[in-house]
C-alpha cells in the first residue's frame, strides 16, 4: 500500500469540495508544504478570475511532526522561497481538521494506492491486530476470584 497525502479545499463552509493529492507520504512531508496564492505554492489558494486575491502570495506553511500536522501562519509580506533551514516554534496542530486561510477551508488527509502485488485493495484491508478469540484476563482473573 502507498499512503498518499491530500489536501481538500472549499471557499467558506457551504463551499463544494475539491480533493487533490499532494503526494507520497514520505516525500511530501519531507519538507515544508506553502499555501498560498502564488502560483509556486504546493497549495495554490486562487481567487476567481477577473478578482483581486483573497489570500497573501505566501500564507502558511505546514510539515509533519510525529503523527501531527503543524500549520505556521506567515507574517504578510513573506515571500517565497522560503529561507534554508527554516524552523518555528509557532505552530497550530491541524491534523485532519478543517482551518482557515482566507475564505479557504482547507483539511489535510490521507489516502491509500495499492501497489502491484498487494494482496488486498485498500478497503478490504482489516485491522491491524485481530481480537483475540480468548477472553480479556481481567475476565479471567475475576473468574477465578468469585466465591464458589
Amino acid at each position: 500500500m502507498k499512503s498518499l497525502v491530500t489536501v481538500t479545499i472549499r471557499r467558506g463552509a457551504a463551499g463544494a469540495p475539491t480533493t487533490r493529492v499532494l503526494g507520497p507520504f514520505a516525500e511530501v512531508w519531507s519538507r515544508w508544504r506553502t499555501i498560498g496564492s502564488d502560483p509556486r505554492c504546493d497549495v495554490v489558494l486562487a481567487s476567481p478570475a477577473g478578482t483581486a486575491p483573497e489570500v497573501a502570495p505566501l500564507a502558511a506553511c505546514v510539515r509533519a511532526g510525529s503523527n501531527h500536522k503543524l500549520l505556521h501562519r506567515l507574517p504578510p509580506g513573506a515571500a517565497l522561497p522560503l529561507p534554508p533551514g527554516f524552523e518555528t516554534q509557532d505552530l497550530e496542530r491541524v491534523d485532519h481538521r478543517p482551518f482557515e486561510i482566507g475564505p479557504f477551508q482547507l483539511t489535510l488527509g490521507q489516502d491509500y494506492e495499492a501497489e502491484p502485488g498487494d494482496d488486498a485493495p485498500a478497503a478490504e484491508i482489516g485491522p491491524r491486530h485481530e481480537p483475540s478469540p480468548k477472553r480479556p484476563w481481567w475476565r479471567r482473573w475475576l473468574g477465578q476470584r468469585q466465591p464458589a
